[in-house]
């Protein structure tokens, strides 16, 4: 009996102190948002690039190796299995000289990397920063405030995807500014979710978001709900919360699949304001129509920057609006030179 209850212990000692583990390496998120995250994340990107405008060569694994047959006039470079031909050099991975013919990647990196830093720096000093409004991510503010003057709860559904898929990850940046603001307005945040590797991530989002509201009381673990792996029973299970709860507004934040307009009808039919932020273009129809206001493609992604007003967030989305107004630019006078026969920007481009 006594090992037995020793056995229990010592699991129920192990699993929560890896939960703790999962919890703290969950605000690696919020690191990433800080100056010093961004400043880390581009370096290794900038290293990444400029490793590869050099040039490496990847060794020859298994049983291939390069030999040279000697009889043949002239010498002929063959691939044969190692122990076969006259003479076998074993490959090895070796810095090459620099490849000019990769230096527009490097170019192009060194410049987004500088404009980062300088619309960071502008957004610090609350200089130079135009950020378009978007109705959508306005109408969140709205719901929050209707949610507090009924008494009823929000339900945010981060998406169908897993943890690995960027849509996700822009949906729990999100999940921690709506948190706040909800924390801010003592209104009641549902999150439902169907990846269990998500429960650790949601939980700590909502924390954070109300924490920095300063209402951490209003945190409760049962409201961040695994409900089934499944994409139509995780639909099922959603439209019951949303029809037990009828709760204000329901916000549909991340990739979904079919069960988009199953999830939206289901809010409809409760009367709930219903916002939807997606980058998947063949659920973009169906919640433009079922719901109120919709992020489209790349103003989801910039929700978080736009609610926050984080320095580092704007200046990387001003940067990346900089960066792509380049490349059209650079389409065009392509698209230009190529009509009048002069090849330089397509054959600078070429990566061999």
């Amino acid at each position: 009996m006594d090992e037995d209850l020793g056995t229990r212990l010592t699991l129920r000692g192990s699993i929560g102190s890896s939960m703790k583990r999962t919890i703290r390496g969950s605000s690696f998120i919020g690191f990433m948002g800080k100056p010093a995250g961004t400043c880390v994340s581009m370096c290794v990107l900038s290293v990444l690039c400029i490793g590869w405008a050099l040039g490496i060569s990847a060794p020859v694994f298994g049983q291939q190796q390069q030999a040279i047959d000697s009889t043949a006039s002239p010498p002929v470079l063959a691939i044969a299995p190692a122990g076969q031909g006259h003479e076998v050099e074993e490959a090895v991975a070796t810095w090459s000289r620099l490849s000019l013919e990769r230096s527009h990647v490097l170019l192009i990196v060194l410049i987004f990397f500088l404009l980062v830093l300088l619309f960071t720096h502008r957004a610090r000093k609350g200089t130079g920063l135009d950020v378009r409004d978007i109705p959508g991510i306005r109408a969140m503010a709205g719901a929050v405030e209707r949610a507090a003057t009924l008494g009823k709860p929000i339900v945010y559904v981060p998406g169908v995807f897993d943890i690995d898929n960027i849509q996700t990850i822009a949906s729990m940046a999100i999940l921690v500014e709506v948190a706040r603001e909800t924390a801010r307005q003592g209104v009641r945040l549902i999150v439902p979710l169907n990846r269990a590797f998500l429960i650790p991530l949601a939980e700590e989002s909502v924390r954070r978001g109300m924490s920095e509201a300063g209402n951490a009381g209003l945190f409760d673990r049962n409201d961040i709900r695994y409900l089934s792996d499944d994409h139509f029973a995780y639909a099922a299970a959603v439209d019951g919360i949303i029809l037990r709860e009828r709760p204000a507004a329901c916000l549909y934040m991340g990739g979904f699949g079919a069960e988009s307009l199953i999830l939206a009808e289901t809010g409809y039919i409760a009367g709930a304001v219903q916002i939807a932020g997606t980058a998947e273009t063949q659920q973009l129809p169906f919640l433009v129509v079922a719901c109120d206001q919709a992020l489209i493609g790349e103003e989801f992604y910039a929700a978080s920057a736009y609610i926050s007003r984080e320095p580092t967030l704007l200046g990387t989305l001003q940067a990346a609006d900089i960066l792509k107004a380049i490349v059209i630019i650079i389409l065009l006078a392509g698209s230009i030179l190529e009509l009048c026969g002069c090849h330089i920007l397509s054959a600078w481009f070429t990566v061999q």
